[in-house]
């Protein structure tokens, strides 16, 4: 491809070249032909530019179009079974045809305006060899020039003239490349993560090992997820975090990974401002296990060792033990080699969940972030992943969402959020005998 790009480039730079020789020579020859002939060069570039124009808009469109019709074929592909279940097939087809259709009819109408492109060149190019006769019949009859001088005109300016009739070529291209280069730009002009440098390495002695006061967090100016929240975590201990959907809980942990920033407020962790923590040192600290574990197209060997690159086949087998996953890896002809599929499509959602467990188990971080972890899960399944939790948790500091009390009991401390705000706290113990949110919470599921 860069082969291909630098040829292109190459001719269009002797184009340019030879055109520049032409023109300089025509001036050299008599400069009053020259002025006269090419004054009216501005006009073609100006009609080529002008009627171009949409061309980048129907790339534009192209372009969409295209990649939604392979985001519905790839995401049809990954989730045929849901699709055959509710019988969507002619859904996904149409909505598919509507996106190709589209496209193809931005295609057509992208060819159609070059067409006319072509079309103006050589109007335009018959324009610029009669006006060229009419010139050369004026100033020979004034005998400002000679026959022989304007045959040399004729040939000079033909490099000149070569250059305007690829101008629409190029000016095409250029248009077509910007459309597509948008969508580009629109995902590289993504804001980066900030990524401070910490001063020390040496942490600041607090018994907090994560404090939150009066934090304010919105995904838009205009809708706040919460306001003036806060709680605190302590060195070594489990806290649970309960609620209902879009209460904030997922939030607080994806600010603890710094994946966003919040607007207001402090958010400390381990006796620092947060904001001064530099990604890669404040990650270390970090394993975080999701209700959907995110799987690699590769082999089980090679899903663990994410955790930790520099881990050895034995620590990675003694992380799948503790992960409650080593007796299933065994039983696969290929154990630690065997391929699991596109996001893990061979294991069933506890072996994934569980092989997602290994992969932080064998990272080793102090801190574990936990959200609804067990919530897809049957009986069977959740008993095998909490134990493989309850190895994971050992001797860690803890932050647990869960909308199940099984996952919970054996935290320390519990808030209860709802719509962005605490509205209790407190010990799991007393808030059962207080018999308040979390005493409904826990009845319901118990009965």
């Amino acid at each position: 491809m860069s082969d291909l790009l630098s040829i292109i480039l190459n001719w269009y730079l002797w184009v340019i070249v030879y055109a520049l020789v032409g023109f300089i020579s025509c001036f050299l020859l008599n400069w009053k032909v020259s002025i006269s002939y090419f004054i009216i060069v501005p006009i073609f570039i100006f009609l080529t530019q002008y009627i171009s124009k949409p061309i980048e808009k129907q790339q534009k469109s192209l372009a969409d179009n295209l990649g939604l019709a392979m985001n519905i074929a790839t995401e049809s592909i990954k989730s045929n079974e849901v699709v055959k279940s509710f019988k969507a097939e002619n859904y996904i087809n149409n909505k598919y045809s509507q996106y190709i259709d589209e496209s193809i009819s931005s295609n057509k109408l992208s060819a159609k305006i070059g067409m006319k492109m072509t079309m103006i060149k050589y109007i335009t190019s018959l324009l610029l060899l009669l006006s060229l006769f009419f010139i050369g019949v004026f100033f020979i009859s004034a005998n400002i020039i000679t026959v022989g001088q304007f045959i040399t005109f004729v040939i000079l300016s033909a490099n000149v003239r070569t250059a305007i009739e690829l101008t629409d070529s190029m000016i095409k291209t250029a248009r077509q490349g910007t459309a597509l280069s948008k969508r580009l730009y629109e995902f590289l002009d993504l804001e980066l993560e900030t990524n401070y440098e910490i001063l020390s390495d040496e942490n600041i002695l607090t018994d907090d090992c994560i404090c939150i006061k009066n934090l304010k967090f919105g995904y838009s100016d205009s809708n706040n997820i919460f306001e003036n929240i806060s709680l605190k975590v302590k060195h070594g201990q489990k806290i649970g975090l309960i609620g209902s959907s879009g209460s904030g809980k997922s939030s607080i942990i994806k600010l603890i990974c710094k994946f966003y920033e919040h607007q207001s407020g402090e958010l400390i962790f381990l006796g620092k401002d947060i904001k001064n923590w530099s990604l890669n040192e404040l990650r270390k600290h970090l394993s975080i296990v999701t209700q959907e574990p995110y799987l690699f197209d590769g082999t089980i060997y090679e899903n663990v060792l994410y955790g930790n690159e520099e881990a050895t086949e034995e620590e990675i087998i003694n992380a799948l033990k503790e992960a409650q996953l080593w007796d299933f890896v065994q039983s696969l002809e290929k154990g630690l080699n065997s391929y699991i599929g596109e996001s893990g499509s061979h294991l069933s959602g506890g072996q994934k969940q569980r092989l997602s467990i290994a992969r932080a188990i064998i990272k080793n971080a102090p801190i574990i972030l936990l959200d609804e972890p067990t919530s897809s899960l049957d009986t069977q399944s959740e008993i095998l992943v909490q134990k493989a939790l309850n190895r994971l948790l050992a001797n860690k500091t803890a932050i647990i969402i869960s909308h199940r009390y099984s996952t919970l009991k054996n935290v320390d401390y519990i808030y209860f959020l709802d719509k962005g705000k605490i509205i209790e706290e407190g010990i799991p113990e007393l808030l059962f005998r207080k018999k308040g949110y979390f005493y409904d919470f826990k009845a319901v599921q118990e009965n």
